[in-house]
């Protein structure tokens, strides 16, 4: 699976998570460069849950198994959740891994 595919499948999420009615709502047209948690982000910690379980939804959709609640994720210096690219990023790191 490219990068490019697991960046469109994550705002997918975006869009499923917006359509559920969640404010702010996450404003995705910077594409890969959109920030979701963080300073420039629009997620809080329960909101980032959510959106999480959109995101593992749709790899899952796609084929592409995700566990991205673990340890590895939350422990990284810089975090991988501060934009739907560097997202991409980690899922497209841990697959090359396994």
């Amino acid at each position: 699976m490219e990068r490019a595919d697991i960046v469109a499948g994550i705002l997918r999420a975006v869009d499923v998570y917006n359509a559920s009615g969640h404010e702010p709502r996450i404003d995705r047209s910077a594409g890969a460069e959109t920030p979701l948690y963080g300073s420039k982000g629009v997620l809080d910690s329960m909101g980032l849950v959510e959106f999480i379980f959109a995101v593992e939804d749709e790899l899952a959709a796609m084929g592409v198994p995700a566990t991205l609640a673990d340890q590895q994720a939350l422990s990284q210096r810089s975090s991988p959740f501060r934009s739907v690219g560097a997202l991409a990023d980690f899922i497209v790191s841990g697959r090359q891994a396994q």
